[in-house]
């Protein structure tokens, strides 16, 4: 809001921005996973696997720092622990599928 202050944005672009954060903010708390998610069309974006991660392991210290958007996570390798639970996931989901 600091910067709202300084570089008074035009009303409506502030209310779009608003809204747009509000929505974002129920998707990754809400815990499931739509098929109109924004993770499955924006490739940088975690959605909400990635941000109930984020929340298990906010004070472990042990990775997974970013709430939203994985490149940093990514990029400075804290969020090994989240890949290796995706692909346990993905593989149960396979044995699954199989039977």
């Amino acid at each position: 809001m600091f910067t709202v202050s300084i570089m008074s944005p035009h009303l409506i672009t502030l209310w779009l921005w608003m809204v747009v954060r509000v929505l974002e903010t129920v998707e990754a708390h809400c815990g499931y996973h739509f098929p109109w998610s924004p993770s499955n069309f924006l490739p940088l974006y975690g959605g909400s696997d990635f941000h109930d991660y984020h929340h298990r392991l906010i004070y472990t210290k042990s990775g997974n720092y970013s709430s939203t958007f994985v490149y940093m996570d990514w990029l400075f390798g804290t969020d090994t622990g989240y890949r290796k639970l995706k692909a346990l996931k993905s593989e149960e989901e396979d044995k699954y599928k199989e039977n």
